[in-house]
């Protein structure tokens, strides 16, 4: 069995509340692992900047119910996508919705 080497702890926070789960999420993580933590910390902004936002950039202006920004969670999919490219062999990627 390799030897886990980092865990990739993924965030995303798009306003009130989710922002201050975001910043809780982050701020206790450390304390329960014993491995490093490499934080990627993400909200629209960041997410609005990837390439692959391209895809997904238009899917507020289709007709949708509910509250929320009508992207249709499709973020949820593109940035651990992203982060998962940038990881090593023997690292553990993490997801913790904000919400």
């Amino acid at each position: 069995m390799a030897k886990i080497e980092k865990i990739h702890f993924i965030t995303y926070a798009h306003g009130a509340p989710y922002n201050k789960t975001q910043e809780l999420l982050n701020n206790s993580i450390n304390q329960h692992t014993q491995y490093e933590v490499v934080k990627h910390t993400y909200d629209f902004n960041r997410l609005a900047a990837l390439d692959s936002f391209k895809y997904m950039a238009n899917l507020p202006t289709m007709r949708h119910q509910g509250y929320r920004d009508g992207y249709y969670c499709a973020y949820k999919v593109v940035i651990p996508f992203e982060v998962y490219n940038s990881m090593g062999e023997n690292d553990i990627l993490y997801y913790c919705d904000s919400s």
